[in-house]
C-alpha cells in the first residue's frame, strides 16, 4: 500500500510539472499495487488522477493540432478511467471522491465543447457545455453533502468557466439563465467560506 501511495504521489507531482508520460507510468504502477492490496478507495483516486492526466494529454494534443485519432484515443482513455473511478465510488460508497470524479468528467466534456466549437460545430459545443454543467452540478452537490469546501469551490469555479464560454458559444442566441447565475454563485460560495477555520 505504501509503495502504491508513493508512486501515486510521484504521479501527481509529475502531472503538476507536466511530465505526463512519466506521470502515467507512476499511476500505472500505483494502480497495480492498489489492486494487489484490494484497496478500493485508492484505486478510485488513482484512476481519477490517471484519467485527468489523459484528459490533459488530449487537450495538449488538440492545442498543438495533432491528429484527431490521437486526441480521441486520449479522450477515450480519460473517460474510461474516470468512469471506472466513479463506478468504484458508487459501488463502495466512497462519498468524498465522487465530487472529484464528477468534476473531472465535467472538465472532459468542457474540453470536448471547446474542440467542437473550434471545428465550427456550435450546436455540439453547446451540448457538451450542457453536459459539463450537469457533471459539475453533481460534483457540487456531493461536495456540499460531504462538506468538502475546496471541492465545493472548485466545482463552483468550473461552473463559472462554463459561464465565460457560454458568452462565446451562444453568441447569436440568448444565454441560458443558469450560466449567467454561475459567477454570482461562485462569489456567494467564496463569501460563505470566508470565515472558515484554517485546516
Amino acid at each position: 500500500l505504501f509503495v502504491g501511495l508513493s508512486r501515486n504521489t510521484l504521479g501527481a507531482y509529475r502531472r503538476y510539472v507536466t511530465e505526463m508520460d512519466e506521470a502515467l507510468k507512476d499511476y500505472d504502477q500505483a494502480y497495480e499495487h492498489f489492486v494487489e492490496v484490494n484497496d478500493y478507495y485508492w484505486r478510485a483516486k488513482c484512476l481519477c488522477a490517471r484519467g485527468e492526466t489523459y484528459r490533459r494529454l488530449a487537450s495538449s494534443a488538440w492545442e498543438k493540432e495533432h491528429d484527431a485519432s490521437e486526441i480521441q484515443e486520449y479522450v477515450e482513455k480519460a473517460r474510461k478511467d474516470i468512469q471506472e473511478s466513479l463506478y468504484l465510488c458508487e459501488k463502495y460508497q466512497l462519498e468524498d471522491e465522487r465530487d472529484t470524479a464528477y468534476r473531472r468528467l465535467g472538465r472532459l466534456s468542457h474540453d470536448l465543447g471547446l474542440m467542437a466549437f473550434g471545428r465550427g460545430e456550435v450546436k455540439q459545443a453547446q451540448e457538451k457545455l450542457e453536459e459539463a454543467y450537469g457533471y459539475f452540478k453533481r460534483g457540487l452537490e456531493y461536495a456540499q453533502n460531504t462538506q468538502e469546501a475546496l471541492e465545493e469551490l472548485e466545482n463552483l469555479t468550473e461552473l463559472a468557466f462554463l459561464a465565460d464560454d457560454s458568452v462565446v458559444f451562444y453568441e447569436r442566441e440568448p444565454i441560458p439563465e443558469y450560466y449567467r447565475r454561475a459567477v454570482n454563485e461562485l462569489e456567494e460560495g467564496l463569501q460563505g467560506h470566508k470565515k472558515d477555520p484554517r485546516r
